[in-house]
Formats: C-alpha cells, sequence, structure tokens
C-alpha cells in the first residue's frame, strides 16, 4: 500500500507550490539530459517583424540541449541574468557572454558586456551595438509538492515505459533521508528505490525546471 502522507522534508529544500530557484539543486551543474528535453537549440525564434539594428527580441524562451534556453534582454538589464549566462571569454576585464539578435532579417550572435551595458553584433564588415538581444542562459530548477499521480507544470520527464507513458523525476522523504524517484500518473503514486525495494509514495516533490 502507498505510504500515508510523509513528514516534511525539511529546510530549504522543500518549497511547496513555489518557483524561487534552489541553486543548490541545479541539476548536474545546470546541464540537463538533452533526451529528456523538448526542442533543439536550432529553434525558429519568434522575433520582432522589424530589421532595424536591434530589433527588440520577442521571443518566448523555448527548452533547447542541456537545459539551456534564450531569455530576452536589453543592454542595460542583462546583468540580471549574468548569474545564469554563458560567459565565453573576457574582454579588457569584463566578462562576455553569450547573446543573439536580430538585424536586416537575420538571427546573429552577439557578444554581450553586461558590465559595460553593451551588447554587439558584427554584420557586412562593421561591429554593431544592439540594445534589444537574447541571453543564452541555463535552466534552474525547483521541487514542487504534489500527490496521487499528478505532476505541476513544467514538471521535468525523466523517462517513459514501454507503453509510452512519460515518467516524472521526484523525491520523498525516507526514514531520515532522501530518496529520488519516478512519477508514475497511471498508478496515482511515486515509486523510489530504498533499502533493496521499491517504495510507493502519495505525496512527493516534483522537479520542475523555471525557464
Amino acid at each position: 500500500m502507498p505510504n500515508p502522507d510523509p513528514a516534511p522534508i525539511a529546510g530549504p529544500m522543500l518549497h511547496h507550490h513555489g518557483t524561487t530557484p534552489i541553486g543548490s539543486n541545479v541539476i548536474g551543474g545546470s546541464h540537463i539530459p538533452a533526451a529528456a528535453l523538448s526542442y533543439p537549440m536550432h529553434n525558429t525564434p519568434m522575433f520582432s517583424p522589424s530589421n532595424a539594428p536591434g530589433a527588440h527580441v520577442s521571443s518566448t524562451p523555448t527548452m533547447s540541449h542541456g537545459g539551456y534556453s534564450w531569455k530576452a534582454t536589453t543592454n542595460h538589464s542583462s546583468r540580471m541574468l549574468c548569474h545564469r549566462g554563458v560567459v565565453a571569454g573576457t574582454d579588457t576585464g569584463s566578462d562576455v557572454y553569450v547573446g543573439r539578435s536580430m538585424y536586416k532579417g537575420d538571427v546573429l550572435p552577439a557578444k554581450v558586456i553586461p558590465n559595460k551595458n553593451a551588447a554587439y553584433i558584427c554584420y557586412d564588415g562593421a561591429e554593431i551595438p544592439v540594445t534589444n538581444f537574447e541571453m543564452l542562459v541555463r535552466s534552474e530548477c525547483t521541487w514542487v509538492q504534489s500527490r496521487n499521480g499528478t505532476v505541476p507544470a513544467g514538471a521535468f520527464p525523466i523517462g517513459q515505459t514501454t507503453s509510452g507513458e512519460i515518467l516524472y523525476a521526484a523525491r520523498v522523504h525516507v526514514r531520515g533521508g532522501i530518496s529520488i524517484g519516478k512519477v508514475h500518473p497511471s498508478h496515482g503514486c511515486c515509486y523510489v528505490p530504498y533499502n533493496g525495494r521499491e517504495e510507493s509514495h502519495k505525496v512527493y516533490e516534483v522537479l520542475v525546471l523555471d525557464t
């Protein structure tokens, strides 16, 4: 029989229906297995139709290989994404981040330098400053309590049965420790390995990616 409601997982690990990322729980240093993600990195962004230099990027962030996504920002707000941004190197002592922007209908790589409130693309032999662009960022995650085989929006798909049913990553409190397992929706519970056997739990926390 599935276990009754367990004691809450103590400390900052538990976030009931929250969306605050848990920095220490970024999976594998933010590298999420590509097999579990829905969209390739070469997804077609939904940019503004304007072809002006640095035209506003109005794409909806989409998941991509390795748990990365594109976030719309500007040269005055890009610093807010530095903690998740991908650093390509340095230029005169400032970190340079990977970005992209639209120019004359092309989607082009951008050199983003948040410390200087600047970003640049190159086109037709010239370096061109842009003010609106996207930065490549790592996804973060949080744990959201759920029960009875249900999962919240954004739940991380971690596997699949032979019948095609999707399984989701989850964790439960088991006799003083934490065990990671699978939410099996059609079974109405979460299964975790513990002490040589499979245990079922009605209440659990589901891994949710914040993109």
